[in-house]
């Protein structure tokens, strides 16, 4: 786990290395944070995955990438297991 640039959670599976960012969406200028932040880690991982506590701010997410709520988290979870095996 990581406190700034990196993202939040790291994982590989089966030879994929996944990221994941926990967004509470609290922050003014994210948006703009965000986009360079995705750009670079887009280059580094083969899949980027936004999670947000607050329903409210999903749709603002997905305009950067995939982004799942936190309720949904773990059956996002189990397909991207699923669709590695």
């Amino acid at each position: 786990m990581y406190t700034t640039k990196m993202p939040d959670i790291v994982f590989k599976l089966n030879g994929g290395k996944y990221a994941i960012e926990i967004e509470t969406g609290s922050q003014s200028n994210l948006m703009k944070r965000l986009r360079k932040k995705v750009k670079d880690l887009n280059s580094k991982y083969d899949d980027l995955l936004f999670v947000v506590t607050n329903r409210n701010y999903a749709s603002k997410y997905r305009k950067l990438g995939k982004t799942v709520e936190m309720r949904y988290l773990k059956s996002c979870l189990d397909r991207i297991i699923k669709s590695r095996q």
